[in-house]
């Protein structure tokens, strides 16, 4: 068997939970190590869907700046770089995209024209999108 994070975090986090926080002779430190093993659990999902989200977020990022291009004379996008998936390199590209995002966000809101409108539309559902797919599930 080859060893996996997200196995081996599951195993911790109900280790954590079921067995020692309940076996703590201190009601405060058993409370304390049950919170922590929830985090836990919250950050084994993140970490489980962090690469998959990063580069879902990126493509609908560029689209976006890609059809901003169209309406905004200054507007520009570099094409998504994913030779490398790990998240030190796909964080600081989602970082430069949403900046860029929110600049155009801000200017096109103020923009009447129907493609103006189509955008700002577009912009908004990408953003609820993105926020329900880091929804955490922590009855799942």
């Amino acid at each position: 068997m080859i060893p996996s994070a997200p196995h081996f975090l599951a195993y911790a986090v109900h280790r954590l939970t079921n067995d020692i926080a309940p076996a703590l002779p201190d009601e405060y430190l058993a409370q304390s190590t049950g919170m922590m093993g929830g985090m836990m659990a919250v950050a084994t999902q993140q970490a489980d869907c962090a690469v998959d989200d990063m580069v879902w977020d990126i493509t609908q990022l560029h689209e976006l700046l890609t059809q901003a291009t169209v309406i905004l004379e200054h507007a520009q996008t570099d094409q998504p770089d994913f030779n490398s998936l790990r998240l030190s390199s796909l964080i600081p590209q989602y970082h430069r995209l949403a900046i860029q995002l929110v600049e155009v966000h801000a200017l096109v809101e103020e923009m009447t024209s129907a493609q103006a409108r189509a955008l700002n539309a577009r912009i908004w559902d990408y953003l609820t999108t993105s926020a329900q797919r880091r929804r955490i599930d922590i009855f799942d």
